[in-house]
């Protein structure tokens, strides 16, 4: 890819392309910053059939790049088309004609070519066919199942599809707001919520406030995924009843669940979308010539540390770094923690309705950056 020149901005980059920068960066993220900024299009593939964000994506890869793919077949269509293109391709009838393979713009121009398909997604995510509403490895499939991380929005829809399933067992809270990226496809902040999944065996309000409840955070911090990917997991095989066994032990949570609430929190969401492209990222990175990769952060969008946010009481480390979102007992938090770390604010709010609270972990993770 040719240099910048010196004068050159990455605003003047964008200025007239087809794509605005966040858009851009978005897909960059979800392609493994393969793509190519406006102006450099390794490819000019175009039919009826691509989505404008899949055309984009296979024109500003490099050559010989395959992109993630979701294929609609018109009704009645045999899916398994596409298999002529894509040798591993995932094929399915239910609840519509698909099939997601990994496609180059030579293979995608050539598949465009079959007459039943119609229409070509960017298909990102660790379970490719979420977005029609189709799970056949499980909401959550299993890592050696999957085609990437577990994406937030995928984690929205995948806990409301689990909920749907299992009232009985899991419940799902909405229970308040991060700070925010500029999302730059709108021009608009973009505040993501809190997901907590309350795992129990409900039988009446009075009992569930009674009982224990356990806390698990999961990746508090963006790049550390192992708490999510597991988390998300873990909640759905309690719900349906098939946690896996353990080599050397005969532990299992679903027993538990007539005595207990476990909860886990998805808590920095920030971080996590941060890997899209639509939103600035690696603030925590100087890397020369770079002026923001496609990766994980590990703070919030305000750039702070989330792990910072929940300290112990009278535990106090003064600005810039350190807001407690519960800086002291029995007073109100100052108004700017609101606006600096509101979803370490709405989380301790959300706690306070809890009776015996008791226990907690954080499961953080090694990092991932890529």
């Amino acid at each position: 890819m040719p240099d910048e020149t010196p004068h050159e901005t990455r605003a003047d980059r964008f200025a007239d392309g087809s794509i605005d920068r966040r858009t851009f960066l978005e897909l960059s993220a979800a392609t493994g910053a393969a793509l190519a900024p406006p102006g450099n299009a390794a490819a000019s593939v175009s039919d009826e059939v691509f989505s404008a964000e899949y055309q984009y994506v296979q024109n500003h890869t490099p050559e010989g790049h395959a992109v993630p793919t979701l294929v609609r077949f018109r009704e009645g269509a045999d899916p398994t088309a596409l298999e002529s293109f894509d040798g591993d391709a995932i094929s399915v009838t239910d609840p519509e004609p698909a099939a997601y393979g990994r496609l180059t713009a030579a293979e995608a121009s050539a598949a465009a070519d079959l007459p039943t398909a119609s229409e070509f997604q960017f298909a990102p995510g660790s379970n490719p066919f979420w977005r029609i509403g189709y799970y056949p490895f499980g909401v959550f499939p299993e890592p050696t199942r999957s085609v990437d991380y577990i994406g937030f929005e995928q984690l929205k829809d995948g806990l409301g599809e689990i909920e749907s399933r299992h009232p009985e067992r899991v419940r799902i809270r909405n229970v308040g707001r991060s700070p925010g990226h500029l999302n730059d496809a709108t021009d608009r902040p973009d505040p993501k919520g809190l997901y907590v999944a309350e795992v129990t065996n409900f039988d009446s309000e009075a009992s569930f406030e009674e009982k224990e409840k356990v806390f698990f955070s999961c990746s508090l911090h963006g790049p550390e995924r192992a708490g999510a990917e597991a988390g998300a997991r873990v909640i759905e095989n309690v719900a349906r009843g098939s946690e896996p066994d353990i080599t050397g032990s005969d532990a299992k949570v679903e027993p538990l669940l007539d005595d207990m609430v476990i909860v886990f929190g998805f808590v920095n969401p920030d971080g996590w979308v941060a890997r899209n492209p639509q939103y600035e990222s690696s603030w925590q990175f100087d890397i020369p010539g770079v002026k923001g990769l496609t990766l994980y952060e590990r703070g919030n969008a305000g750039i702070y540390d989330t792990n910072r946010q929940y300290p112990s009481l009278g535990y106090i480390i003064p600005p810039p770094g350190h807001y407690p979102a519960e800086p002291s007992a029995g007073t109100d938090a100052p108004d700017y923690m609101q606006e600096l770390v509101p979803d370490a604010a709405d989380l301790i709010e959300h706690f306070r309705d809890y009776r015996n609270l008791n226990y907690g972990a954080d499961l953080h993770g090694g990092p991932i950056f890529n």
